[in-house]
């Protein structure tokens, strides 16, 4: 298992080297994510309710509940 901060880390530098004219930095960040994940986290990113989140300050805070809850920090 991966650490998720570091895995988020990593990802937003990718982002970061990215610019498309007219496209939110969060729009970018929110279509590419998928197409980082693997396994289970693949699987529950596409388990979620389509529509349920639509920015990316949304994503991480369910994504690190997920995969790096209260419980792991403790």
């Amino acid at each position: 298992m991966e650490d998720p901060h570091l895995y988020l880390s990593v990802f937003l530098e990718m982002c970061d080297a990215l610019e498309l004219i007219g496209v939110s930095t969060d729009a970018i960040k929110l279509l590419l994510f998928p197409f980082s994940l693997r396994y289970k986290a693949r699987e529950w990113l596409h388990c979620l309710a389509l529509g349920c989140i639509r920015m990316w300050d949304e994503l991480i805070k369910v994504f690190l509940a997920k995969f790096f809850p209260l419980s792991k920090i403790t």
